[in-house]
C-alpha cells in the first residue's frame, strides 16, 4: 500500500482476485480523473492533486461495493 492509497472493504464478498482487480481498474481511472499517478511520483505532490486522486479513488471503489475509510 501506498501513503496515497484508500482503504476499502468488500461488502459483498468480493475475493482478493476481484478486489485486485477493481483496485486496478479504479486506480488507472483514478489516475485518469485526477492526473496524478503514485506510481510515478517522484517528488510530494500537491495536497489538491492527492485529494483529487483519493476522492476518484473512493467514488469507483465505493460504486463496486467497498466501503471507504
Amino acid at each position: 500500500s501506498n501513503p496515497y492509497d484508500v482503504i476499502a472493504y468488500p461488502m459483498y464478498g468480493q475475493g482478493p482476485q476481484q478486489q485486485a482487480q477493481d483496485h486496478y481498474e479504479c486506480h488507472t481511472w483514478a489516475v485518469g480523473q485526477s492526473g496524478f499517478d503514485p506510481a510515478m511520483a517522484q517528488y510530494a505532490p500537491p495536497q489538491q492533486a492527492v485529494d483529487a486522486y483519493r476522492g476518484a479513488l473512493s467514488a469507483c471503489l465505493s460504486g463496486r461495493g467497498y466501503s471507504i475509510n
